[in-house]
């Protein structure tokens, strides 16, 4: 995880908040993706009601070319 990431901190649009790699045996076979999960008050919630889908489409780094 990014230094500075951590339950409650604040981030800021375009801050990095994960990476990706190869730690799940049973995952690595697969295309790289990340598992992306929020809670409120313990409770899973959809990120998209937080994230508009238009800033996420502005921020999508797409500069990895496998």
């Amino acid at each position: 995880m990014p230094e500075g990431i951590a339950e409650g901190v604040s981030v800021k649009c375009g801050q990095a908040i994960a990476t990706v790699g190869e730690s799940a045996a049973m995952e690595i076979a697969e295309e790289p993706h990340l598992h992306f999960e929020m809670k409120i008050a313990d409770k899973e919630v959809d990120p998209m009601d937080y994230i508009s889908a238009t800033s996420a489409a502005l921020q999508q780094d797409v500069s990895y070319e496998g």
